[in-house]
């Protein structure tokens, strides 16, 4: 029999590696931010983010001593540095799933409840929002779409029902579940600004560069399209639970 996980509608900072075992002792720590049970299905999902595989700040700086100069002394992909203004520009591609998804089965004579996670394993920290579409069914009966923002993101989760991950009692219990492997390809585009100290070729002290030319560091999982352009994809594995449970008789024992 799987464990038995009652997970509220909490936040809570969850480093990847011990993600199921967090997600396990929310059951004694939900918050007065739990949805009340007459909203049901209506709230939004949830991101959160602890833990951060890349983040892109830091890598820019890095290319720069690499590529540009030794000693920077200020570099930035939103704000101005001397006279020069960055126009480093994100978006966001489409959620892909893999091939291992298969549909969950709901049971029409049993009431159902879904149980959706998103754990990101390769996430990203930038200074740009990063919004992605998320169409989730809730009880077969309908899609819900919620606009969430990824930038940050350790894990997705949405429990409209806040009810348990696995079901207590398999004897009284449907439960059904798909897993598979997801990605998210992000793109930044544009140049940033850089102001160094000393550069060791022909290069200018302060100017803007291409972010592209970031993937030259080749590593963290990054890569370049031509030289404006840099790619990196959020990926991870998705699971949803579907929990059917026996229908309340409502009809008053005379």
């Amino acid at each position: 029999m799987k464990p038995t996980v009652s997970v509220g509608l909490i936040l809570l900072a969850v480093i990847i590696s011990e993600a199921h075992a967090r997600v396990r002792s929310q059951r004694d720590h939900r918050s007065a931010s739990a949805t009340p049970k007459n909203r049901r299905g209506s709230q939004k999902p949830i991101t959160n983010g602890a833990h951060i595989k890349l983040n892109l700040t830091e890598v820019v700086r890095e290319y720069i001593v690499k590529y540009i100069g030794k000693e920077v002394l200020n570099f930035s992909l939103k704000e101005q540095v001397g006279n020069e203004w960055p126009t480093v520009k994100a978006k966001t591609g489409e959620l892909v799933y893999g091939d291992q998804c298969k549909k969950v089965t709901y049971f029409p004579d049993m009431d159902c409840s879904d149980y959706y996670i998103y754990y990101i394993y390769n996430g990203i920290s930038s200074p740009f929002d990063l919004p992605i579409n998320l169409t989730l069914s809730y009880k077969g009966i309908r899609n819900d779409t919620h606009e969430l923002n990824i930038n940050n993101a350790s894990y997705i989760y949405w429990n409209p029902d806040n009810i348990t991950m696995y079901p207590a009692n398999t004897s009284q219990s449907n439960f059904s579940e798909e897993k598979c492997d997801f990605s998210i390809q992000v793109m930044f585009s544009g140049s940033f600004v850089y102001k160094v100290k000393d550069v060791e070729d022909d290069k200018p002290k302060e100017g803007s560069h291409y972010i592209g030319r970031v993937g030259l560091l080749n590593k963290y999982g990054l890569s370049q399209w031509g030289d404006e352009v840099l790619l990196y994809n959020i990926s991870g594995v998705f699971t949803h639970t579907v929990t059917c449970t026996p229908k309340l008789n409502l009809k008053k024992a005379k």
